[in-house]
């Protein structure tokens, strides 16, 4: 099982029973949905340059930040999801 179908799982069997489990796959489904806009950004950004054009730096640097910050809150969810 691929670790996108176990969290979708997870997530899915968590959200009717509340508790605590419940709060972590909702906070998982808000990092997913931020996640996915950051993918975009770095779409963006890659189709930008390989179409020959340019990106200001900054949008490079600020769009890295948000991964490693939400890499970050992942790595909690899953330690806290794992224990």
């Amino acid at each position: 099982m691929t670790m996108s179908c176990w969290m979708r799982d997870l997530m899915l069997a968590s959200l009717g029973t509340g508790g605590e489990h419940g709060k972590l796959a909702i906070e998982m489904q808000a990092l997913a949905r931020q996640l996915s806009g950051i993918g975009n950004n770095l779409n963006q950004i890659a189709h930008t340059l390989n179409g020959g054009g340019s990106v200001v730096p900054s949008d490079i640097h600020e769009a890295l930040a948000e991964v490693n910050t939400h890499t970050a809150r992942l790595r909690k969810l899953l330690r806290k999801i794992r224990t």
